[in-house]
């Protein structure tokens, strides 16, 4: 089993999506299912290796080093990639992907998941 979950949330969004969404793919993990973990749009600025200091950014990247060594792929992609100037630098093990990516994977999924 495979599932995608493209996160395009705000990390301060009301209700908390991204946390939500970390969460998600932590269990599948957990549970032996393959996650690819796409984030998109306002999602992207977690993947930035100089990350927010705030409690609940701290939380969130905290998980997604977790999700990470649980084995999921994670991808960024978006506009924010190309438009940044200087290039900043990703988090370990988070790779800069393009839609093409994102597509293809999608279309292997089981599960597609957009939060």
């Amino acid at each position: 089993m495979h599932w995608t979950i493209l996160i395009k949330s705000h990390p301060d969004a009301p209700g908390n999506p991204v946390l939500n969404a970390l969460r998600l793919a932590a269990a599948a993990l957990a549970d032996g299912i393959r996650v690819s973990l796409f984030l998109s749009e306002a999602a992207i600025e977690l993947a930035w290796a100089e990350g927010g200091a705030d409690e609940r950014r701290r939380v969130q990247r905290d998980l997604l080093a977790e999700i990470l060594d649980l084995g999921a792929e994670i991808h960024t992609c978006g506009l924010s990639l190309t438009e940044s100037k200087p290039v900043r630098t990703l988090m370990p093990g988070i790779r800069g992907s393009t839609m093409k990516t994102l597509v293809r994977l999608m279309q292997e999924a089981d599960q597609v998941i957009t939060l």
